[in-house]
């Protein structure tokens, strides 16, 4: 996973979940591009496919973050 632009096709997601990360947490998500924002905490992500972003999914739920809501960004200019 990358937060940075693809360089293959790939869909950019925005995971919002309950609570602001803290700097443990943020740190263990450094492979992705983490904010927070009005008490919630925004992870963007690059994924080439489900599969990838069904595993980073997986990944916050095991450290028993409450996800919000999951939406695919329209990347078109």
């Amino acid at each position: 996973m990358t937060s940075n632009p693809p360089t293959t096709h790939r869909d950019r997601y925005r995971i919002v979940v309950r609570w602001e990360f803290g700097e443990l947490l943020t740190a263990a998500f450094s492979d992705v591009e983490v904010e927070t924002v009005e008490g919630m905490t925004v992870i963007t992500v690059w994924v080439r496919d489900a599969q990838e972003l069904f595993g980073l999914i997986d990944r916050i739920r095991d450290h028993g973050v409450e996800i919000e809501s999951v939406s695919r960004e329209d990347t078109a200019g």
